[in-house]
Protein backbone atom coordinates (compact mmCIF):
# COMPACT_ATOMS: atom_id res chain seq x y z
CA UNK A 1 0.00 0.00 0.00
CA UNK A 2 1.34 3.45 -0.97
CA UNK A 3 1.51 6.77 0.76
CA UNK A 4 -1.59 8.84 1.40
CA UNK A 5 -2.16 12.04 -0.54
CA UNK A 6 -4.57 14.85 0.35
CA UNK A 7 -6.10 16.38 -2.79
CA UNK A 8 -8.22 19.54 -2.58
CA UNK A 9 -9.83 20.34 -5.94
CA UNK A 10 -13.24 21.92 -6.49
CA UNK A 11 -13.58 20.75 -10.11
CA UNK A 12 -15.09 17.25 -9.91
CA UNK A 13 -13.68 16.04 -13.23
CA UNK A 14 -10.15 17.26 -12.48
CA UNK A 15 -10.31 15.80 -8.97
CA UNK A 16 -11.45 12.43 -10.30
CA UNK A 17 -8.81 12.40 -13.03
CA UNK A 18 -5.97 13.23 -10.61
CA UNK A 19 -7.25 10.73 -8.02
CA UNK A 20 -7.52 7.96 -10.62
CA UNK A 21 -3.99 8.59 -11.82
CA UNK A 22 -2.50 8.71 -8.32
CA UNK A 23 -4.41 5.60 -7.27
CA UNK A 24 -3.14 3.76 -10.38
CA UNK A 25 0.40 4.64 -9.28
CA UNK A 26 -0.18 3.01 -5.89
CA UNK A 27 -1.08 6.03 -3.78
CA UNK A 28 -4.15 6.32 -1.55
CA UNK A 29 -5.82 9.62 -2.39
CA UNK A 30 -8.37 11.44 -0.25
CA UNK A 31 -10.22 14.04 -2.35
CA UNK A 32 -11.98 17.06 -0.90
CA UNK A 33 -13.88 19.60 -2.95
CA UNK A 34 -13.60 22.54 -0.56
CA UNK A 35 -11.06 23.96 1.84
CA UNK A 36 -13.25 23.73 4.93
CA UNK A 37 -13.95 20.02 4.32
CA UNK A 38 -10.25 19.33 3.88
CA UNK A 39 -9.35 21.19 7.07
CA UNK A 40 -11.97 19.29 9.09
CA UNK A 41 -10.69 15.95 7.79
CA UNK A 42 -7.05 16.91 8.28
CA UNK A 43 -7.71 18.03 11.87
CA UNK A 44 -8.76 14.49 12.79
CA UNK A 45 -5.56 12.93 11.45
CA UNK A 46 -2.07 12.65 12.90
CA UNK A 47 0.50 14.99 11.28
CA UNK A 48 2.11 12.06 9.48
CA UNK A 49 -1.15 10.87 7.89
CA UNK A 50 -0.38 12.47 4.52
CA UNK A 51 2.88 12.33 2.60
CA UNK A 52 1.75 15.11 0.25
CA UNK A 53 -1.01 17.69 -0.08
CA UNK A 54 -2.09 18.94 -3.52
CA UNK A 55 -4.26 21.99 -3.05
CA UNK A 56 -6.04 24.05 -5.69
CA UNK A 57 -5.43 27.74 -5.05
CA UNK A 58 -8.88 28.87 -6.23
CA UNK A 59 -11.51 27.12 -4.12
CA UNK A 60 -15.13 28.21 -3.70
CA UNK A 61 -15.11 28.62 0.10
CA UNK A 62 -11.57 29.88 0.78
CA UNK A 63 -8.31 30.22 -1.09
CA UNK A 64 -5.86 27.37 -1.22
CA UNK A 65 -3.34 29.62 0.54
CA UNK A 66 -5.77 29.93 3.47
CA UNK A 67 -5.95 26.14 3.63
CA UNK A 68 -2.15 25.90 3.61
CA UNK A 69 -1.74 28.54 6.32
CA UNK A 70 -4.54 27.22 8.55
CA UNK A 71 -3.59 25.89 11.96
CA UNK A 72 -5.29 22.50 12.29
Amino acid sequence: MGSRILLVEDDLSIGSMVRDYLDSEGFMTDVFYGGADALRAFAGEPESAYALALIDLMLPDMSGMEVIRADP
